[in-house]
């Protein structure tokens, strides 16, 4: 995926992150829409080309932290990138 796309989804996949825990009726609904959230999670670091992008980084510690998993080959991708840049 070329990397303005990836940043465009990232950012908007962070705002569903971060609101995933909102509006949920019933926990059915609430588990639903998490696995949702999650196959579109992976689906967007499946296509990652780039992982130095700030936007990656954001997106997989937001995610992290909301209780969705990252793949340990995105993370290790990610960590290496960023370690490139120290």
């Amino acid at each position: 995926m070329e990397s303005r796309a990836f940043i465009r989804q990232a950012t908007a996949m962070v705002e569903r992150v971060e609101k995933s825990n909102i509006g949920a009726a019933t926990i059915e609904e609430e588990k639903q829409k998490r696995d949702q959230i999650q196959k579109d999670l992976n689906q967007l670091f499946q296509g990652l080309q780039n992982p130095s992008l700030p936007s990656a980084s954001k997106l997989a510690k937001q995610a992290q932290d909301n209780g969705f998993t990252v793949d340990a080959k995105v993370r290790n991708r990610i960590e290496q990138a960023e370690s490139f840049w120290q």
